[in-house]
């Protein structure tokens, strides 16, 4: 809807300035870059024997252990009571138990220890637990182990761990969590692995570049009223809700429903769902659409960017200010504003 000139009552009377880089959440360039791999990946389907290396010490110990989920985090525990530290192919990682955790596991699997006979049996499974890792590894590069030791709390961050792996484990009915810690070479190897079994699963997918457009609004517009719209200092209600919520689209092969956020200072976006609707324009009018940002990518990293949570960060900057486009062609620019809680955009 057009609501007039930008210096008349019925437009900037209502206006209110817009602040962007205050609106959006802003997020870190390694968990964006995570969240295309290894915060997507399933690590249990690198590891398919493991699960069956434990039953006989789960039976032998007469307790029914069972893993119930596997979540890659970029989360670390703050309060462990103990951790065993080692290194694969020179990159550190360790597996650590938090307090009450650790509780439940000497109850469930050695009722009746002192804590010096607890703390000997946890450095057990945890060396064995490493052990089990890398025999059923099954990555396109074998791994060499080598345990360290023990972990203390003081050292943690010395240690450059900035990712895990939570396993939640059902011991005779009985929650517990296991952490194992990852080194940002470790992490950086399963985020790469990840992503080149993403790619290797779409092979439609590797050609040419992309090129992508993040769209804040579209609207369908008499052609006899285009001249109007496009005046410079019209301002133009957008009938979308100010949010964080945009729509980006990719060479017309495919849309997706995103969140706006940022990373660095530059215009990203974390993908929501696919976009399946199909929207058409009456006959007679044209299609004028708002677009913070246009961009270009890879067509390998399609199947990355429809994972539901994936971030991928523009190298424009966040801004208030859009191209607008008429059938797909640039006409003019416009700056946002807020418009009784609606977006609307002013002609430059």
């Amino acid at each position: 809807m057009q609501l007039g000139k930008g210096d008349s009552d019925s437009g900037s009377a209502t206006l209110r300035a817009l602040e962007p880089a205050m609106m959006l959440q802003a997020i870190e360039a390694q968990y964006a870059s995570f969240s295309r791999g290894f915060l997507q990946s399933r690590p249990e389907r690198w590891f398919p024997g493991f699960s069956a290396q434990w039953f006989p010490l789960a039976h032998s110990l007469g307790a029914e252990v069972q893993i119930s989920e596997v979540l890659p985090s970029v989360e670390l525990p703050q309060d462990f009571e103990v951790g065993f530290l080692a290194s694969v192919d020179n990159d550190h990682i360790s597996v650590v138990v938090e307090n009450q955790d650790a509780r439940v596991l000497i109850k469930e699997l050695f009722p009746g220890s002192t804590k010096a006979v607890s703390l000997i049996c946890l450095e057990y499974l945890a060396r064995r637990f490493l052990t089990s890792l890398i025999l059923s590894w099954t990555g396109p590069e074998s791994s060499a182990l080598l345990i360290e030791g023990k972990l203390e709390r003081e050292s943690l961050e010395s240690k450059n761990f900035v990712a895990s792996i939570r396993l939640n484990l059902l011991i005779n009915q009985q929650h517990c969590s296991l952490w194992v810690l990852l080194s940002r070479g470790v992490a950086d190897k399963l985020d790469r692995l990840w992503k080149r079994q993403m790619q290797s699963s779409e092979r439609n997918n590797t050609g040419p570049d992309l090129f992508g457009v993040v769209q804040i609004a579209e609207l369908a517009v008499p052609i006899t009223s285009l001249a109007d719209y496009t005046r410079p200092g019209t301002v133009i209600d957008l009938e979308v809700f100010v949010s964080d919520a945009a729509r980006v689209t990719f060479s017309a092969r495919e849309s997706l429903i995103v969140r706006l956020c940022s990373v660095d200072n530059k215009l990203a976006f974390q993908v929501r769902e696919e976009d399946s609707s199909v929207s058409n324009i009456p006959e007679g009018s044209a299609r004028i659409s708002f677009n913070l940002a246009k961009f270009s990518c890879p067509g390998s990293m399609l199947p990355e960017l429809s994972q539901v949570g994936a971030i991928y960060a523009t190298n424009q900057p966040v801004t208030n200010e859009v191209e607008v486009m008429v059938n797909g062609k640039q006409v003019a620019t416009a700056e946002l504003s807020d418009y009784q809680g609606r977006f609307a955009a002013t002609i430059k």
